[in-house]
Protein backbone atom coordinates (compact mmCIF):
# COMPACT_ATOMS: atom_id res chain seq x y z
CA UNK A 1 0.00 0.00 0.00
CA UNK A 2 1.35 3.43 -0.90
CA UNK A 3 0.30 6.84 0.32
CA UNK A 4 1.36 10.27 -0.88
CA UNK A 5 3.71 12.44 1.16
CA UNK A 6 5.12 15.89 0.61
CA UNK A 7 8.67 15.71 -0.73
CA UNK A 8 10.37 18.05 1.75
CA UNK A 9 13.72 17.98 -0.07
CA UNK A 10 12.07 19.10 -3.31
CA UNK A 11 10.13 21.79 -1.43
CA UNK A 12 13.31 23.18 0.12
CA UNK A 13 15.00 23.10 -3.32
CA UNK A 14 12.15 25.17 -4.77
CA UNK A 15 12.35 27.58 -1.85
CA UNK A 16 16.11 27.97 -2.39
CA UNK A 17 15.63 28.44 -6.14
CA UNK A 18 13.22 31.32 -5.53
CA UNK A 19 15.21 32.74 -2.57
CA UNK A 20 12.23 32.17 -0.29
CA UNK A 21 12.58 31.77 3.45
CA UNK A 22 10.14 30.07 5.78
CA UNK A 23 9.05 33.46 7.07
CA UNK A 24 8.19 34.49 3.49
CA UNK A 25 6.15 31.30 3.07
CA UNK A 26 4.35 32.07 6.33
CA UNK A 27 3.40 35.57 5.14
CA UNK A 28 2.16 34.36 1.75
CA UNK A 29 0.00 31.59 3.26
CA UNK A 30 -1.09 33.63 6.26
CA UNK A 31 0.27 31.11 8.76
CA UNK A 32 2.75 31.25 11.63
CA UNK A 33 6.50 30.80 11.10
CA UNK A 34 6.27 27.64 13.20
CA UNK A 35 3.67 26.19 10.84
CA UNK A 36 5.83 27.11 7.83
CA UNK A 37 8.73 25.24 9.45
CA UNK A 38 6.48 22.23 10.03
CA UNK A 39 5.34 22.24 6.40
CA UNK A 40 8.88 22.41 5.01
CA UNK A 41 10.36 19.79 7.36
CA UNK A 42 7.70 17.39 8.65
CA UNK A 43 4.25 17.55 7.09
CA UNK A 44 2.07 19.69 4.95
CA UNK A 45 0.55 17.31 2.38
CA UNK A 46 -2.60 19.45 2.49
CA UNK A 47 -0.59 22.45 1.23
CA UNK A 48 0.78 20.67 -1.87
CA UNK A 49 -1.61 22.31 -4.36
CA UNK A 50 -1.01 25.80 -2.94
CA UNK A 51 2.75 25.22 -2.95
CA UNK A 52 2.62 23.99 -6.56
CA UNK A 53 0.82 27.19 -7.63
CA UNK A 54 3.31 29.30 -5.69
CA UNK A 55 6.34 27.64 -7.31
CA UNK A 56 4.64 27.26 -10.71
CA UNK A 57 5.10 23.50 -10.87
CA UNK A 58 2.95 20.37 -10.89
CA UNK A 59 1.52 19.22 -7.58
CA UNK A 60 2.79 15.69 -8.31
CA UNK A 61 6.36 16.99 -8.50
CA UNK A 62 6.13 17.99 -4.83
CA UNK A 63 4.77 14.60 -3.76
CA UNK A 64 6.10 11.06 -3.61
CA UNK A 65 4.56 7.70 -2.88
CA UNK A 66 5.69 6.27 0.43
CA UNK A 67 5.41 2.52 0.82
CA UNK A 68 3.98 1.00 3.91
CA UNK A 69 1.25 1.99 6.29
CA UNK A 70 0.61 5.67 7.05
CA UNK A 71 1.70 6.51 10.59
CA UNK A 72 -1.85 7.27 11.71
CA UNK A 73 -3.12 3.79 10.74
CA UNK A 74 -2.51 0.58 12.61
CA UNK A 75 -1.74 -2.71 10.94
CA UNK A 76 -3.88 -5.71 11.79
CA UNK A 77 -2.51 -7.72 14.67
CA UNK A 78 -0.12 -10.45 13.59
CA UNK A 79 0.65 -8.90 10.19
CA UNK A 80 3.88 -7.62 8.64
CA UNK A 81 5.02 -5.67 5.58
CA UNK A 82 7.02 -7.56 2.94
CA UNK A 83 8.01 -5.77 -0.28
CA UNK A 84 5.44 -3.06 0.36
CA UNK A 85 2.60 -5.56 0.83
CA UNK A 86 0.81 -6.37 4.07
CA UNK A 87 0.92 -10.08 4.92
CA UNK A 88 -1.08 -11.73 7.67
CA UNK A 89 0.27 -14.66 9.58
CA UNK A 90 -1.76 -17.81 9.07
CA UNK A 91 -3.87 -18.91 12.02
CA UNK A 92 -3.82 -22.52 13.09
Amino acid sequence: MAFMKLNHTRLREEMARTNMRQSDLAKIFGISRQMAYYISHKGGRAYASRLAKLFNCLEESLLFAALGVPPNLRMPEGSSIVNGQIHRKERR
